[in-house]
């Protein structure tokens, strides 16, 4: 069974996301899936909404930062204080479960992690912007 971490951020009110979809497709080869864009890196994958949430899956977490500080050269009104929600993760699991904030998947698909994605985007597509996990100053809870 494979282990490590899922991570959901969002760290703006909304982005410019026509321009960094035309940048990240040229630079990343980041195709777009649905209303997302989706990196892979030898088998990590990373998905970036319109509504400016980023999931990462099994990022190291000096490439998550460098990634989203990247994106906040898109953003439009960052947050005072990023939201963000970290789970574990285990891939090759009998059945596909969450407890206690741990993943538990059956495999590591691309659309089998982009369905999983858009749950854990879906909050804070839709939440106001009011409502936030103050982390931005607390870095250690990216990790």
């Amino acid at each position: 069974m494979t282990n490590g971490d899922c991570v959901a951020t969002a760290v703006v009110e909304r982005s410019d996301f026509k321009h960094l979809t035309e940048q990240l497709m040229t630079e990343e080869r980041a195709p777009a899936i649905r209303d997302a864009l989706h990196i892979d890196r030898q088998g990590r994958s990373a998905f970036i909404f319109s509504c400016a949430v980023v999931v990462t899956w099994q990022w190291a977490f000096e490439e998550r930062t460098a990634l989203l500080k990247r994106l906040n050269t898109f953003g439009v009104r960052p947050h005072q204080n990023a939201e963000i929600e970290r789970f574990l993760l285990s891939v090759e699991a009998e059945q596909f479960r969450i407890h206690r904030d741990h993943l538990f998947l059956k495999d590591a698909s691309p659309l089998h992690l982009l369905a999983v994605t858009h749950a854990l985007a879906q909050p804070s597509c839709t939440r106001p912007p009011t409502v936030f996990n103050p982390v931005m100053d607390r870095p250690e809870v990216l990790r």
